[in-house]
């Protein structure tokens, strides 16, 4: 969705990808996907490169990594300060009173779950 021009790799790319969301990557399309790797090889991409943009993980955590690094490099290149904002997430009714809906309404978190506890299994 993201791809402005329509050359000759960007169509061997799109068909990889769509390929490999089915599962029925050709090999060309490996073959394609492997000639794009990055590494510290002379003739590999480099990650560290202004123009690189797309990266394939296998793994979400290496998702989050590199786009940590990313995001920390982009502060730096630009002066800026990172500030982190984490949520901590309740199941079940608040524990505030102040928080509760109007008497004689349900609170919004009413109903939905039985309990506060989460299976392990889950």
């Amino acid at each position: 969705m993201r791809q402005k021009t329509q050359s000759e790799g960007d169509a061997k790319l799109r068909s990889a990808l769509e390929n490999m969301r089915y599962g029925i990557c050709t090999s060309e399309d490996i073959k394609f996907l492997k000639s794009h790797i990055a590494g510290r090889c002379p003739d590999q991409s480099k990650l560290s490169h202004k123009d690189f943009i797309s990266i394939i993980t296998a793994l979400n955590a290496q998702k989050d990594k590199l786009n940590q690094l990313g995001a920390e490099k982009f502060a730096l290149d630009h002066k800026q300060t990172l500030t982190h904002f984490y949520s901590i997430d309740h199941i079940g009714q608040s524990p505030d009173p102040a928080k509760k809906g109007k008497k004689g309404r349900k609170s919004k978190l009413s109903g939905k779950h039985k309990s506060n506890i989460i299976n392990p299994w889950l």
